[in-house]
């Protein structure tokens, strides 16, 4: 399976919120390369069940939309005009 990452940006942008949550929260001052090893550890270790759980979520938008699909096909189904019969 292809491993998924993160755009450059986007991991930027985490390590920036790392830092600023221990800055807020535990009154500390957490460093690029300390924010960029929690990052990587988070990702690695944790990253598997936020991923599983957003397939888990696509699968049930996918289940949902077919049902969806299937109702308005069941609904456009015709039926002969009554007292008619078929051939035979």
């Amino acid at each position: 399976m292809e491993r998924v990452e993160p755009k450059k940006e986007d991991r930027e942008h985490a390590v920036r919120h790392i830092q600023a949550f221990f800055a807020e929260e535990r009154d500390e001052e957490l460093g690029q390369l300390a924010a960029t090893l929690l990052y990587d550890f988070i990702a690695r270790e944790l990253g598997p069940l936020f991923y599983n759980e957003g397939l888990h979520a696509a699968q049930v938008l996918r289940w949902r939309a077919a049902d969806s699909i299937d109702s308005d096909l069941d609904a456009a189904k015709r039926l002969p005009p009554a007292g008619r019969r078929g051939p035979g």
